[in-house]
């Protein structure tokens, strides 16, 4: 074999080693972006699930804050927000029979047909209602009647402990209404009521 034969055979192993160690590489690339995205996919998924822990964690916070700062009004706020009709989900008057407050009190033969702890006479709780009206109420309603064949013996007549107002739109309305509510509310020990949208407030006397 000449010089120029052996020149040529060395170029040939010469290429084939760089074929060799070129497949080399790619495949080394390959696996190394492989490696790579395996490596971002399970990053995304530690961070999809710290988020989601975060987002629980805050969540918790918050509603336990609102719990404490908002009371009972938390748990139809939450309702009505999760079904879509916030402010309109809940009525305290779906929960048994009501009766607009005045023409019930005005034809009761009880002697003190509400609340009585509150209004010795039935006068007292007609100027109570008057009052609510007059501030701008759209209806007023008793709830939790007691109508039955043992209260109208001893009593004379249905005898109820709770109202339900029918507030207004009206911003200056709604204030004396909630103005009222809180003075009330302070005779019973409660905690007063924020307004946050609803439709009804709902008056009850221990």
């Amino acid at each position: 074999m000449d010089f120029q034969e052996e020149a040529i055979e060395l170029l040939r192993k010469i290429r084939e080693q760089q074929e060799e160690h070129h497949q080399e590489w790619q495949s080394a690339v390959e696996n190394a972006k492989t490696e790579q995205r395996k490596a971002q996919e399970e990053v995304n998924k530690v961070g999809k699930s710290a988020s989601r822990k975060v987002w629980v964690y805050f969540g918790a916070v918050i509603v336990i804050f609102l719990i404490f700062s908002t009371g009972k009004s938390l748990i139809f706020r939450l309702s009505d927000f999760l079904t879509g009709n916030r402010y309109e989900q809940y009525s305290f008057m779906q929960q048994g029979k009501h009766y607009e407050a005045q023409s019930w009190i005005s034809r009761n033969q009880n002697i003190s047909p509400l609340a009585g702890n509150r209004f010795s006479t039935k006068e007292e709780a007609i100027q109570f209602i008057e009052k609510l009206y007059e501030a701008g109420a759209e209806g007023v309603y008793v709830v939790n009647v007691y109508e039955d064949e043992m209260t109208l013996k001893d009593e004379g007549g249905p005898y109820a402990d709770s109202l339900v107002v029918i507030l207004p739109n009206e911003k200056e309305k709604r204030e004396m209404l909630f103005n009222i509510y809180a003075q009330e509310s302070k005779k019973e020990g409660f905690d007063s009521e924020s307004d946050y949208g609803q439709k009804e407030l709902f008056f009850w006397w221990d």
